[in-house]
């Protein structure tokens, strides 16, 4: 953890459908890392789940409303706001070769691709949680936490048909 701070790092968490110890990453990532100059930022990898209150996405992190305004109040906790065009920047664009080849001819299309701007006003993103055999392109956790747990609508839309199309081998 020495070299990691002081930075600006980009913790990604599970939404409430996946499962961690949150609560233990969060304060063990706080308690080594804030101390040492590094500015925190947790952003929960929603996808297109609903964006919760507040209150309810600090108790996913295991922070009552006291500890929220006492001992943690200066890290910033947030949930990827999916409907707000202002949250995003692009990333780049998949090319329709490319596209046309993952999916063996059934689609042809530029594919554009943005992520949430926190991103790229980090230094280090980290992605806290695991990695579960999933029914859609084989896994969840890993790189889902950017693709499609904080990517732009259009594309998590395309994704999902993507791997409708591409299959779970």
């Amino acid at each position: 953890f020495a070299r990691l701070a002081p930075q600006r790092i980009l913790p990604l968490a599970p939404a409430a459908t996946g499962s961690c110890p949150l609560p233990f990453l969060f304060r063990s990532i706080v308690e080594e890392l804030e101390p040492r100059g590094a500015q925190l930022t947790f952003l929960a990898a929603l996808g297109t789940h609903p964006v919760p209150p507040d209150e309810e996405l600090w108790r996913w992190f295991g922070l009552s409303p006291a500890e929220r305004a006492g001992t943690y109040r200066d890290v910033a906790i947030r949930a990827h706001a999916w409907l707000d065009p202002a949250t995003f920047a692009l990333a780049g664009t998949i090319p329709a070769r490319r596209i046309a080849e993952l999916t063996g001819g059934r689609f042809s299309m530029d594919v554009r691709v943005a992520v949430n701007r926190l991103v790229f006003e980090h230094d280090l993103v980290v992605l806290l949680g695991p990695v579960f055999p999933h029914e859609v392109v084989g896994f969840s956790g890993g790189h889902k936490y950017l693709f499609p747990g904080i990517a732009e609508r259009e594309f998590i839309n395309f994704f999902h048909w993507l791997g409708a199309i591409i299959t779970n081998v």
